[in-house]
């Protein structure tokens, strides 16, 4: 038996906005995923090539951003897996991508096309990781009320063992 055997009409029809949501969200984390990585190469080629103020520093900046680089892929995965650590993850993500891009666009040296650039990826990224929260909530919400009807029904067809 497939799993939309047990699936309510509702909640079948929501699987597929819920299949949409997910590969949007995947597809939009895994191209956060990419500039991460991105940005770990060059900050790895800069290391070896541009003079640094401290180089501890530089190597603890390079450290940090591929340790990111490598979350985020993961999530990237868990997210097309299906899996809740995921989303919640990328959801933390894009708070912090907004925070950098509020300081972009507000800081002393302020850059507010920089912060716009930066900043509208990332409500986008958010509004749909939560739609795609929101949709399997939905969905696991329905199978779960499916499974207590179906246990409601079998066990008032079953015979009651005190009436004999």
């Amino acid at each position: 038996m497939s799993e939309n055997d047990f699936m309510p009409d509702a909640a079948a029809a929501r699987a597929p906005r819920t299949a949409v949501f997910r590969l949007l969200a995947g597809v939009l984390v895994g191209a956060e995923a990419l500039v991460v990585v991105g940005l770990t190469i060059w900050l790895g080629i800069s290391l070896f090539t541009t003079p640094a103020f401290s180089l501890l520093s530089a190597i603890a900046l390079f450290v940090l951003v591929l340790i990111g680089a490598i979350g985020v892929c993961a999530m990237t995965v868990g997210i097309f897996r299906g899996q809740r650590w995921a989303r919640s993850g990328g959801v933390v993500v894009q708070i912090l991508v907004l925070a950098v891009a509020f300081g972009a666009a507000t800081d002393q040296f302020a850059h507010p096309e920089l912060g716009l650039q930066i900043g509208i990826p990332a409500i986008v990224t958010l509004a749909v990781l939560i739609a795609e929260i929101r949709s399997v909530g939905r969905a696991d919400a329905a199978a779960e009320r499916a499974a207590a009807s179906r246990a409601a029904a079998e066990e008032s067809a079953a015979p009651d063992a005190n009436t004999e």
